[in-house]
């Protein structure tokens, strides 16, 4: 498996778009819309950018890096967002890699603190040395807002 910038697959958008958006249907728009959103992520070395995890051409996963993610905390940045695996290659360590990697990328552009919010994976990013730094009820949700010192 190698991890890669989505701005080298970029072809693989539509793909990634409408995972996304099965994954958080929540977040009200289409999958076209998620799709333009998310082709602003296909940068290399600046944020918004994201990763996709791949084998032999098969898409696992994917991962992003974005200034802001949760609106009920603005004053927190950068944040790891949209950590999808699919599900028949879930525990293999492909979660772990995207994390991993979008850390990296946050570390290279300067940052020390990298920040999340997860509703149900709180203990993977534990897993990875994550802190829950609140816990928080949003959209009638219980989330946890995690961070790391990178």
């Amino acid at each position: 498996m190698k991890i890669e910038y989505l701005a080298d697959h970029s072809e693989r958008l539509p793909e990634v778009a409408t995972l996304h958006f099965k994954e958080w249907p929540e977040l009200g728009d289409s999958i076209d819309a998620r799709e333009m959103r998310l082709a602003t992520c296909c940068k290399r070395e600046e944020i918004p950018l994201g990763v996709v995890a791949l084998d032999r051409d098969i898409l696992y996963g994917f991962a992003l890096l974005v200034l802001q993610d949760f609106e009920i905390r603005p004053n927190l940045s950068p944040w790891l967002a949209g950590v999808f695996v699919r599900p028949q290659h879930r525990m293999r360590g492909v979660g772990s890699g995207l994390v991993i990697r979008i850390e990296h990328e946050a570390r290279a552009l300067g940052f020390e603190s990298l920040y999340l919010y997860t509703a149900h994976s709180e203990a993977l990013y534990g897993r990875l040395g994550w802190k829950v730094t609140e816990r928080c009820f949003h959209n009638d949700r219980n989330y946890a807002v995690m961070a790391k010192a990178l």
